[in-house]
């Protein structure tokens, strides 16, 4: 198997896990949501999903409330927040740990 046929079974993988959690329809209720990075482009090395979401009021509480609920999930083992807003990122972090051989 190659490189190319490599990345196209693990965005596969990541869309099995997207559609699992309802992850960009969670993420739409707080704004404009899109899966962004090497998923976006089919290029995925490693397993790992990046999403960026845009609205005008950033309220971690909210979104943290939303993704509290993925913890019922059986695949979900760990939830991440960090405030970078005093940086030049300037923004919420959120990550989501998740076990995906679940969807084999």
């Amino acid at each position: 198997m190659n490189s190319l046929d490599r990345a196209m079974k693990r965005k596969q993988k990541a869309e099995r896990v997207l559609t699992d959690l309802q992850l960009i329809q969670k993420w739409r209720t707080v704004g404009d949501c899109f899966v962004v990075g090497a998923a976006a482009y089919n290029l995925m090395v490693s397993p790992d999903i990046d999403l960026e979401t845009f609205c005008d009021v950033p309220n971690p509480h909210i979104i943290m409330s939303e993704l509290a609920m993925l913890t019922l999930n059986k695949n979900v083992i760990e939830l991440k927040y960090r405030d970078y807003t005093s940086s030049d990122f300037n923004g919420y972090y959120f990550k989501l740990l998740y076990r995906a051989e679940e969807l084999e």
